[in-house]
């Protein structure tokens, strides 16, 4: 490069960003090989999305201005659950930016990183959406040709949503230069590696990497050098998935070794077919089939070299309408030894006859509840006592309040009666009245 034009992209890239177009600029995302990603706030509709500007050395070659334009506005076409959804397209004082919706969760690659999805549902979840999402695009004549983990997003819904359509290209468009390499080595087809034309089949060896990486937790195509990488994509085989994945299911790998064949035309000609085989193998290992195979599709020139004839595997019996589903007789006896159980041990037995234990005596509570009646009525007696017999009789008179000139006597006041006790004038009452004192 003339040190002119390094000098021009240096110049460039000095000033920081605060705004572009309408939108203000809140902060930086990140940085990829194309340009910036940076977080901004439509005041318009008073959102945040997401903003990816093109690198100044990239904006000062206008055949890839160009390019990026006409490719941005064939992504934004796309609309679909598993897409990200473009909003805008524009330039402002040179800077050549693509608005976005903001997408919260963390990359494929950072959950890869931490290993954070290792059960296989969450895995065949993961395949089905991108492949999904893919499909939806190939339908619309829009081919990726950058499918890697950092390009996929898994939000906090579980939804999964394929990013980064910078380096799209429609099949009809003739932008793509013969003997331009464009893509992410570890992921990159054969023929892209060798700067050929990029088609749907292109795609498909990417998201087999991607895949494969997914369930092994290592990289198909790894080396120390570019070059090394480059080397074995074009020209060695990866490690088989099931030596590196050895409880991955038959089917899955069958699946993933036909997605990274060298030639295009052993691999699924479009992310269409490869979809139809992730969900066979999601729903085979839903019905709980272990070693479960299926038709993948043959492509044009059938099944690769060295791959066996797959079997189509229906686990679900026939359905049985009208009055022959209420024909017992066609219900298979049960058997002996009972179903199978999941451990692959026979069921354990239930006996179904229960020995009834003895009624219980309710001798014991009666004969408590009687002894508690007998002790509280002694124990109510015996406090009642007093009141009972030594009430005075009411037939009595009360005596009256001595007068003040009454004799002292004892130390004693008297109204002049006797001290002697007399006793109540009713015939059968026992109680004896002294005469009236009081203490002085």
């Amino acid at each position: 490069m003339p040190a002119w034009l390094a000098a021009r992209g240096a110049f460039l890239t000095e000033p920081k960003l605060e705004s572009v177009g309408k939108y203000r600029i809140l902060s930086k995302i990140g940085q990829g090989a194309m340009g910036e990603v940076h977080r901004a706030l439509d005041p318009v509709l008073k959102r945040q999305v997401a903003i990816k500007t093109l690198s100044s050395l990239h904006a000062i070659d206008d055949d890839l201005v160009h390019r990026f334009q006409r490719e941005a506005q064939s992504a934004a076409g796309l609309n679909h659950p598993n897409i990200i959804t473009v909003y805008d397209f524009g330039e402002e004082r040179g800077v050549f930016y693509l608005v976005m919706e903001l997408l919260d969760g963390s990359d494929l690659k950072d959950l890869l990183v931490r290993r954070a999805i290792t059960e296989l549902p969450a895995q065949l979840d993961i395949m089905e959406q991108v492949a999904e999402g893919l499909a939806f695009a190939h339908r619309h004549g829009v081919i990726h040709r950058d499918l890697k983990p950092a390009n996929l997003r898994v939000l906090p819904s579980g939804r999964v949503k394929i990013m980064d359509f910078g380096l799209a290209r429609m099949q009809t468009s003739e932008m793509t230069r013969t003997g331009t390499v464009l893509g992410t080595p570890n992921y990159m087809a054969p023929e892209q590696v060798r700067g050929e034309r990029a088609d749907t089949r292109s795609d498909v060896f990417s998201l087999g990497a991607v895949f494969y990486e997914l369930v092994s937790g290592r990289k198909a195509f790894h080396a120390e050098s570019l070059h090394g990488i480059l080397f074995k994509v074009l020209e060695e085989q990866p490690i088989p998935v099931l030596q590196a994945a050895a409880t991955l299911p038959s089917a899955l790998a069958a699946l993933i070794e036909r997605s990274l064949q060298k030639n295009p035309e052993d691999r699924f000609q479009d992310a269409g077919e490869m979809r139809a085989a992730v969900r066979a193998v999601r729903e085979a290992a839903a019905s709980g089939s272990s070693d479960a195979t299926m038709v993948f599709g043959q492509g044009r020139s059938g099944p690769p070299a060295g791959t066996a004839a797959a079997t189509v595997i229906n686990p679900r019996p026939a359905i049985v309408t009208g009055a022959t589903a209420l024909d017992l007789s066609r219900i298979p006896a049960a058997s002996a030894t009972g179903a199978p159980t999941l451990s692959g041990q026979a069921p354990t037995k239930v006996a179904y006859t229960q020995e009834v234990p003895p009624r219980p005596s309710r001798m014991p509570v009666i004969l408590g509840a009687t002894a508690l009646v007998v002790v509280l009525g002694v124990a109510g007696g015996w406090m009642a006592k007093d009141r009972w017999f030594r009430v005075p009789c009411r037939s009595m008179k009360r005596p009256r309040r001595p007068k003040k000139n009454h004799r002292r006597r004892n130390n004693r006041v008297t109204n002049g009666s006797s001290s002697t006790p007399t006793r109540c004038s009713r015939a059968k009452c026992t109680t004896w009245q002294f005469p009236s004192t009081k203490s002085i």
